[in-house]
């Protein structure tokens, strides 16, 4: 629904009526009479959680207190922060009541046009949840001043126009551009059969062959194929599906044999399959190219029209910008801080989610064809994340983050989870809030790009904490080296603002104590420890070579030598542990960091 431009949303100022729910997670009031320690039953060191109680006053302990503290938790009591609550981490985050939702259906209504022709202007069915339009002019003053405002205060938000605003050639991402630019590129497809966004019939088929109905369940086959092979597959279907409907439109008669045909064309054409799945001889399985990365520090592809294109947007909605959080994280995070190309086929299914660390995201749809969009709110993410959990088995739940699944819409209404559903047409920019969950099916031949937004401010960070915790309790590994990201904000003397800076300050408060019982640890079990240099050739950040988790200050590496976090290697199993920085460094750090 078009909302004014300079309009702002209801509860502008509190985001989803969750920000002090989101401040007592991540800086809690400090309770005189409360706890003062906690036991810890694992006696390994793991990755610091950022949620939970303090037990110190970080405005008024310095680095050598913490220290101190800290040095109690090689007897398995930690005297500095709390353990990691998984029960109230297991779901991400949950409003307090509907207040939000109320408030902004009352301000739909007051803006909703009852003659308007165009179904997104039209107040939807009971249940759902209007998506707020902004619609930009060319001849706009200052065009991006009231947009930073409405994506920044918007669930999730249609932006018509930008496009045409800041000049951005769609041919720069046609697939044969990108085809020229990286002839050796291999591409992620996902495969699936392609269906009515209220059908989810099973894909892989047990040895009987037998379709049904799996509820929310949905599982496409993932495998890489040569971006060369997929460009073939994509412009043949495309073709066919063209000629079928010229046919169609020409001699209506002949419908059924010209749909018949095309059958056959868009089978003929799909690209083969791995030989371990099952599937039944008839199904046309399509197939998705998703995550093409536009990676700026790849040497071998030539790129420079695609990220000139990118240079053309508002730098509150590029990939990575100054000052953004992004901007100190010294690697390359495919899609979250550089551009991603998904090139979709009527039918495919891009599966519920929130953004790594519920990072903002924009999607700019290419055209030519439509994708169809939901969206739950933040205040709403735990009761869909329950409902999903309860559609799943006992093993699928263990790996909730891994597994896929297509929500039923009036299931979600009638468990009061409101949806925001939209066309997302041609040239339609998309930017999804924090948190916010969202799942999308392509009613067309669309090409997209897309990338995170990760904006440097206390609501982002806070969310990209608990969203760490989230994962932690869910045994998922966070992309976003958190750690790293905090600490070297501090080393860039960043500014910031004060509230920010006290969420900063409390991160880097946990982090510094879990260092220290890392040393102590290393030491407890008398292995060699030594400073990195530059010639022993680590990368900026190190991920564990077993599960991936962000490997921080202390690289535990085997006799190869591997990085390996410590849950992963056991002491007799470490041959020497690389230390980043000294506890005097990092303490000098943290003391810089003044609160007022």
């Amino acid at each position: 629904m078009t909302i004014p431009r300079k309009t702002l949303m209801p509860l502008h100022e509190n985001y989803r009526g969750l920000d002090h729910k989101i401040d007592q997670m991540v800086i809690p009031d400090l309770d005189p009479n409360g706890k003062e320690q906690a036991l810890c039953a694992d006696q390994t060191p793991t990755i610091p959680n950022f949620t939970g109680e303090l037990f110190l006053d970080i405005q008024t302990t310095s680095a050598k207190s913490i220290i101190e503290k800290a040095h109690k938790r090689i007897n398995g009591i930690n005297t500095v922060y709390d353990v990691l609550d998984i029960s109230s981490r297991k779901y991400l985050i949950s409003g307090d009541d509907d207040s939000v939702l109320k408030r902004e259906l009352e301000f739909f209504a007051d803006h909703n046009s009852k003659q308007a022709e165009d179904t997104r202007e039209k107040a939807p069915k009971k249940g759902y949840l209007p998506v707020r339009i902004y619609k930009m002019s060319e001849n706009e003053e200052e065009p991006f001043d009231n947009l930073q405002k409405a994506v920044k205060t918007s669930s999730i938000l249609i932006i018509e126009g930008l496009c045409d605003v800041i000049g951005l050639k769609r041919k720069a991402f046609t697939l044969r551009e990108l085809l020229k630019a990286m002839p050796e590129y291999k591409v992620n497809v996902s495969r699936q059969i392609p269906e009515p966004p209220e059908v989810n019939m099973l894909t892989v088929y047990d040895k009987k062959l037998e379709e049904k109905s799996q509820g929310w369940r949905a599982n496409a086959i993932q495998h890489d194929v040569s971006l060369e092979s997929f460009v073939d597959y994509y412009e043949t279907s495309t073709a066919s599906s063209i000629r079928a409907l010229q046919s169609v439109k020409a001699c209506p008669d002949n419908a059924e044999s010209i749909i018949d045909t095309l059958q056959k064309e868009l089978k003929n054409a799909s690209l083969p399959l791995p030989r371990k799945y099952h599937i039944h001889p008839d199904a046309t399985v399509i197939a998705f190219g998703t995550n093409i990365d536009i990676n700026p520090e790849n040497k071998y592809h030539k790129l420079k029209r695609q990220l000139k294109n990118v240079e053309k947007l508002p730098k509150f909605l590029r990939p990575t910008k100054d000052g953004d959080l992004m901007d100190h994280v010294p690697e390359i995070l495919a899609g979250i801080n550089t551009l991603q190309v998904y090139a979709k086929v009527p039918g495919v299914k891009t599966y519920p989610h929130i953004e790594n660390g519920s990072l903002e995201s924009v999607n700019v749809n290419l055209g030519p064809g439509n994708s169809v969009w939901y969206s739950v709110p933040l205040e709403y993410s735990a009761k869909l994340q329950e409902l999903a959990s309860e559609k799943m088995s006992s093993r699928e739940k263990e790996e909730f983050f891994k597994q896929g699944y297509w929500p039923n819409e009036e299931e979600c209404i009638s468990r009061g989870i409101p949806i925001q559903k939209f066309i997302q047409r041609p040239f339609d920019t998309v930017y999804v809030g924090v948190g916010t969950y969202h799942w999308v099916v392509a009613t067309g031949f669309t090409i997209q790009i897309a990338w995170n937004v990760a904006s440097k401010c206390f609501r982002q960070l806070a969310m990209v904490a608990i969203t760490h915790d989230h994962y932690l309790a869910n045994k998922y590994t966070s992309l976003i080296p958190i750690e790293p990201m905090i600490w070297n904000m501090v080393r860039n003397k960043t500014d910031i603002d004060d509230k920010l800076k006290r969420l900063v300050k409390g991160m880097l408060c946990r982090s510094l104590a879990n260092c220290k019982f890392e040393i102590d640890y290393v030491e407890k079990h008398n292995i060699r420890k030594v400073p990195i240099q530059k010639t022993h050739g680590f990368a900026p950040i190190e991920r564990c070579h077993k599960c991936d988790v962000i490997v921080f200050n202390l690289l535990p590496t085997d006799t190869r030598p591997n990085v390996y976090c410590f849950q992963c290697l056991k002491p007799n199993n470490i041959d020497v542990v690389y230390q980043r920085y000294s506890i005097k460094k990092l303490s000098d750090f943290y003391d810089s960091v003044h609160l007022y």
